[in-house]
C-alpha cells in the first residue's frame, strides 16, 4: 500500500520551508521599511523570534526529506506526478539560492 500523503509532505518540504523563509523576509521588509540587508538587519534581532525559530526547527525535516523520499522512490518507482512534485520543489529551493537576486539565504544565516 502506498502512502501518498507522506510522500506529498516530504516532497513539498522545500516549498514549505522556502515559503516560510520568504514570509519572514517580507515581514522584516514591512517592519524595517526597507528590504533587509545581510550583516546589517539581523533576523535574530527582529521581533519575530518564533518565526525565526520555526524555520530553524523545520530545517531538520527539510534535510531528512531527501533520504526519506529517495528511499521511497527506490522501493517503488514514482509516478510522473510524484517525481515532478519532488523535482519542482527542490528546483525551486535550489534556484532561489543559486541565482540570488535577493540575498535571502545570506540574510537568514546572518
Amino acid at each position: 500500500m502506498r502512502n501518498d500523503k507522506w510522500l506529498t509532505v516530504t516532497a513539498l518540504m522545500p516549498i514549505l520551508w522556502l515559503s516560510g523563509l520568504w514570509a519572514l523576509y517580507l515581514r522584516a521588509r514591512i517592519f524595517l521599511g526597507h528590504w533587509p540587508i545581510p550583516s546589517i538587519d539581523d533576523p535574530k534581532q527582529l521581533p519575530f523570534e518564533m518565526h525565526h525559530a520555526v524555520l530553524w526547527i523545520m530545517t531538520l525535516p527539510l534535510l531528512a526529506s531527501i533520504p526519506l523520499t529517495a528511499s521511497r522512490f527506490a522501493r517503488t518507482p514514482p509516478s510522473s506526478r510524484e517525481g515532478a512534485l519532488f523535482a519542482l520543489s527542490w528546483c525551486a529551493l535550489a534556484g532561489s539560492f543559486l541565482f540570488p537576486k535577493v540575498p535571502l539565504l545570506t540574510w537568514f544565516l546572518d
